[in-house]
């Protein structure tokens, strides 16, 4: 359950940002939707099961979930390849920022 609880927060936190670079609300959603149910559990289960410290761990993971959806912002959702970065950077780091504020609080504990 916590786990789909996550997935939407991740969702609801980077629609935003592929609005502000797509225009159109179908396609934010759209393409937000899909890139995080191809990236998310990937993600979470290399978190919860690789053994490794914390923090080093969730930078590689986030790394690879910011260039795999730049990449598809590129060559799926037509931006440009600055642009997807620059998206896939700002909402992923958003996102992880208020996830970690969100396990340091305990607010869904």
């Amino acid at each position: 359950m916590i786990y789909l609880i996550f997935l939407t927060l991740t969702i609801v936190f980077e629609f935003p940002f592929y609005l502000w670079q797509l225009k159109k609300i179908e396609l934010a959603v759209l393409y937000c939707i899909i890139f995080n149910f191809l990236t998310h559990p990937i993600a979470w289960v290399a978190m919860t099961t690789i053994v490794g410290d914390y923090y080093p761990k969730l930078i590689v993971i986030e790394t690879l979930v910011v260039g795999t959806e730049a990449l598809l912002l590129y060559f799926v959702a037509g931006t440009t390849k600055k642009r997807a970065l620059l998206v896939s950077l700002t909402a992923n780091l958003f996102t992880a920022l208020a996830g970690l504020f969100i396990s340091i609080t305990g607010i869904l504990n």
